[in-house]
């Protein structure tokens, strides 16, 4: 069946890598109607398992490096996107637009529901800890709950104008709504 996507509209910005630039786009909201992740797994094996990151956090873990980044050191999120990193096999990375954030691929374009998925203010009331830095452009927090304690979702921005959302959690098949090309919107259906 067809899987009805919204197409948000964008907004376009570009990125220095070395001598070029890369022109990317962020999608036009505060909340986000769908994640978005490129992957060269069928979908069939997608539909039964969702996605995982390579080695995965505990829910714990998980929320005491965001408590790390938003209250003490946030370095390690400038440390990755810059690519030199070694915390990229801790998440899932995802997109907020069905481009994947510009680098179309002939890979499948996974959509991922983000019904209950909220962009929350990092504070003490939702992180449990005494917030020490902020940042304007800063990174941006995503959960499922109100506070941290209670969320069972952790995607970060890892700063404003980023088209990335890393995904601390594992995503459920059930959050998975379908599959399709990034070449052609209209190609999106939902698994049967």
């Amino acid at each position: 069946m067809k899987l009805n996507i919204s197409i948000p509209e964008y907004e376009k910005y570009s990125v220095k890598y070395g001598y070029e630039s890369i022109e990317r786009s962020k999608a036009k909201f505060d909340s986000l109607p769908f994640l978005y992740r490129a992957d060269t797994r069928t979908p069939e094996v997608i539909k039964h398992n969702g996605f995982m990151a390579r080695n995965p956090l505990k829910l714990e873990d998980a929320k005491e490096l965001v408590k790390k980044i938003f209250c003490r050191d946030a370095s390690i999120l400038t440390i990755h996107v810059r690519g030199a990193d070694s915390i990229g096999n801790i998440f899932v990375s995802t997109a907020d637009t069905p481009d994947c954030m510009g680098h179309f691929t002939k890979e499948n374009i996974y959509v991922i529901s983000t019904e209950d998925i909220h962009e929350v203010h990092p504070s003490k009331e939702v992180l449990g800890e005494a917030i020490t830095r902020t940042a304007k452009f800063g990174p941006r927090l995503y959960l499922n709950a109100k506070t941290l304690e209670e969320t069972t979702f952790i995607g970060i921005r890892p700063y404003e104008n980023s088209g990335e959302i890393i995904v601390l959690t594992p995503i459920p098949a059930n959050q998975v709504l379908g599959v399709g090309n990034a070449e052609d919107f209209n190609s999106f259906v939902t698994f049967d």
